[in-house]
């Protein structure tokens, strides 16, 4: 699409597992249904002449051993995207479940948290490190205190193995202009 001059590139791909399993299945009409209304409704505005909500669907693959993550990256029109991620065993066919992901790198919830909360503060500090006088000392204790807690790093957080392997979380990092928050892609080492 052209827009006063710019020219505007739109990707929309959707994966799918190629491994016969109910659960593969399951993972797939799941990611199914929650993309393809985004790609229909970014079809029906660049038809009609508009921009569409997503500019574009993208993945990322990453196998490690019988382990394959899917990482589906939405962008919606600005720039940070929005996740979600599959994990399956291509050994049994069944989904991932996040204590085996955990386990496999040796951590247990406990431990896991600890280091969740250790990996996410060099971010933080970064981001607040403009923000040290007292005007905004509340608004950096809340962004710490969100940013750490076990509400962030709950069931519904993000986890897959990466191309070398490290387990990564996706996790919201409170911040102290534009967005509230982001999802942001971390390493957790143990």
């Amino acid at each position: 699409m052209v827009d006063e001059g710019v020219t505007w590139a739109h990707v929309y791909r959707i994966p799918a597992f190629n491994v016969d399993s109910d659960d593969a299945r399951r993972m797939n009409q799941a990611i199914y249904d929650r993309l393809k209304p985004c790609v229909d409704e970014a079809l029906e505005m660049l038809q009609s002449g508009g921009l569409p909500v997503t500019s574009s669907i993208n993945y990322e693959v990453y196998q490690n051993g019988s382990i394959v993550s899917v990482v589906v990256l939405v962008h919606p029109d600005w720039p940070q995207p929005t996740y979600f991620v599959m994990n399956l065993d291509t050994s049994t066919g069944r989904e991932v479940s996040r204590a085996e992901l955990l386990a496999g790198k040796g951590f247990t919830e406990e431990s896991f948290l600890a280091a969740a909360r250790r990996a996410v503060m060099p971010l933080l500090e970064e981001r607040w490190a403009d923000y040290g006088s007292e005007e905004y000392a509340e608004q950096k204790q809340r962004a710490y205190a969100e940013t750490t807690s076990d509400a962030n790093f709950d069931n519904r957080l993000k986890l897959f193995y990466n191309a070398s392997g490290t387990l990564c979380m996706i996790t919201d990092i409170y911040q102290p202009a534009g967005a509230d928050r982001t999802e942001t892609v971390i390493a957790v080492n143990p």
